[in-house]
């Protein structure tokens, strides 16, 4: 087994049939998926897919999203784990990406990426490399609103610090002896603590491998320097940009 793919979930068929379909396009096809699901019913349509790759496990009994991971971890054959969170997006060659990275590091993440909020409409990149404190704040709590806010020199440093879990991918060995914290929020923040000392592997997204979405169903808030002209979707994510022509359009 090449890879075991991690998916914690909760309420979110359409997403997850739809996280499907990415894994399904990767070009390295060698991959395991599993995912746990603690909605009040199972996702059908994913139990009736004909892939001996899936590992789907369903409970009502909701844990948190930290402890949903420590268990996938758990479950995985292989000893390299990616994260690919069910709201978010991975272009077919990422899963490629991840595996040369974790040739020579314990855990490999994105530290400068695209987001898209569904609320606004709205494309943004974050940079890491760019530690200016005047940031925008898009929290899906306060619906389609986008803020500017100084955070401060202290705080921005704070940020490049760490990357968001969406990309997290690392050595099962490592995973199992510093788990995740029992938590729904930051659980990724106190995870990434553990590898301080051990090799780590960034990568400033320039292409378009992953997108980060913001919607009214999920905890993250996001600090992004720049928004993007939306029309520049067609370059970096086609395919956001052509669902979003035929939403308009019907």
């Amino acid at each position: 087994m090449s890879l075991s793919v991690i998916t914690p979930t909760e309420e979110r068929p359409d997403r997850l049939i739809r996280l499907y379909q990415q894994l399904r396009l990767q070009r390295l096809a060698d991959w395991e998926w599993i995912i746990y699901d603690c909605s009040l019913r199972p996702c059908k349509e994913i139990q009736a897919y004909n892939d001996p790759r899936i590992r789907y496990f369903h409970t009502v009994d909701r844990i948190t999203i930290g402890e949903r991971r420590n268990q996938l971890v758990k479950l995985a054959k292989s000893d390299l784990i990616v994260h690919f969170d069910d709201d978010d997006y991975y272009a077919p060659e990422y899963l490629a990406i991840v595996k040369e990275a974790l040739k020579q590091a314990d855990l490999f993440h994105i530290d400068s990426w695209f987001a898209y909020h569904e609320g606004s409409k709205q494309y943004f990149y974050w940079d890491s490399q760019v530690t200016t404190p005047r940031r925008m704040s898009i929290n899906p709590l306060i619906g389609a609103t986008v803020r500017e806010i100084n955070f401060g020199q202290e705080a921005t440093r704070k940020m490049v610090e760490t990357g968001y879990g969406f990309t997290f991918a690392y050595r099962k060995e490592v995973a199992l002896q510093h788990p995740f914290p029992d938590l729904d929020h930051r659980e990724d923040t106190n995870f990434f603590s553990n590898f301080i000392d051990k090799r780590i592997v960034s990568l400033a997204d320039r292409d378009g491998v992953v997108l980060k979405v913001i919607h009214d169903n999920n905890v993250s808030c996001i600090f992004p320097q720049y928004m993007i002209p939306r029309f520049l979707l067609n370059l970096t994510h086609p395919h956001l940009f052509a669902h979003e022509n035929r939403t308009s359009c019907s």
